[in-house]
Formats: C-alpha cells, sequence, structure tokens
C-alpha cells in the first residue's frame, strides 16, 4: 500500500511540473520594500477585525505589523492557532491535492522552528478566522524524507519558507509569503474567497 501511494504521489508531483512549467510568470509577487524589518513577536489585539476595520486604524496596525519580519524566540508551532491544521503524511498531502479538484484550498509551507513562519503564521490565521478559512500546514522539515517532497518544492518554487499557496485541481494558482505587505496578504485572502469558494 506505501509503495502505492509513492507511485501515486509521484505521478502527481510529474503532472504538477508539467502543468506549472507552462506558467512561469505566473506567481510574480513583490516584496515588501522600503520597510526594516525587526524580529519582535507578532501581536494582534483579541477583538482585532481587519476586514471590518477603519481605514486610518487599519493602515497604522498593518504598518506596524509589516515591520515584523521574523520572531525567533519562542515554541509556537504554526499548528497551535486554531485556523491552521496540519498535513500529517505523505497520503494525507496526496489526499489534500486531490480534494482540490473539488475545492480550492490553502496550503502554507514552513517548518515549526522557522523565524518567518513564527511572524506570518498569526497574520495569516487572523485572516483565516475571520473568514472562517482553513488552512492546511505542510511542515517541510515532517516531510522532507517524502518520496513526493522534492517534487512539490520545484513545483511550487520554493526554495525558502514561508509561502502559503491557493491550491485548485492539484495546482498552485496565487501565493503570499513573508515576504508579503499586511496589505497583499488581505487582498490573498479576500481573492481566495471571492473568487476560489
Amino acid at each position: 500500500m506505501q509503495r502505492f501511494l509513492k507511485v501515486i504521489g509521484l505521478v502527481m508531483t510529474v503532472g504538477l511540473l508539467a502543468a506549472c512549467s507552462n506558467q512561469s510568470n505566473e506567481f510574480e509577487h513583490t516584496a515588501l520594500t522600503g520597510v526594516e524589518r525587526i524580529n519582535a513577536p507578532v501581536t494582534i489585539p483579541e477583538d482585532t477585525t481587519f476586514l471590518t476595520m477603519n481605514e486610518d486604524a487599519k493602515g497604522m496596525l498593518y504598518d506596524s505589523l509589516d515591520k515584523i519580519g521574523t520572531f525567533a524566540e519562542g515554541t509556537q508551532s504554526p499548528v497551535d492557532y486554531p485556523q491552521i491544521e496540519a498535513v500529517q503524511t505523505e497520503a494525507d498531502y496526496i489526499e489534500f491535492l486531490q480534494e482540490t479538484s473539488d475545492q480550492a484550498k490553502l496550503l502554507y509551507i514552513g517548518f515549526d522552528e522557522c523565524p518567518w513562519c513564527k511572524a506570518l503564521s498569526p497574520k495569516i490565521n487572523q485572516f483565516a478566522s475571520e473568514l472562517n478559512v482553513p488552512i492546511y500546514y505542510y511542515n517541510t522539515r515532517l516531510h522532507e524524507q517524502d518520496a513526493t517532497f522534492q517534487g512539490a518544492m520545484q513545483t511550487f518554487g520554493v526554495e525558502t519558507v514561508p509561502y502559503v499557496f491557493v491550491m485548485e485541481d492539484g495546482e498552485a494558482k496565487e501565493r503570499i509569503s513573508h515576504e508579503s505587505s499586511m496589505e497583499q496578504i488581505e487582498q490573498f485572502f479576500r481573492l481566495y474567497t471571492e473568487e476560489y469558494q
């Protein structure tokens, strides 16, 4: 059975590579520029709702959150946030890809100790909470021995983490990263709920 899953995973990965090779400019993304990034915890007040917030207040909060690029301390894993669910096994990852044929989903690629992931996780969790959408977390450290791992990283063009992708029909359609501004993250989540749901 495990051999069968590996073969299925390899076939799907090759298919994804072929599909993505025709879309080289699909993931153009501008990094946050002109902002000096700091190492600090991301603190979002509990009663905050970005999507209904006064534009001036939101702009000020976004400016302060955009400055936080990493958080090296702490032990909080992305799956400690309520909207982020772990992709536990290689079989779960293959099943996740198959399920995106029926319904677009969000895939978060990172690892628990990653300081950029620790800064991004609370930001994306906030939007996911407000929009009531799950994010599926693919821990690269947990999956690096999987037969599908290298193909997946090549397919997504991932050399560093974190990234969050909109996955539809087994393909990555949109993405954000730790270099995305809060405004870009908001646009990503709005696009996902308006265009892919």
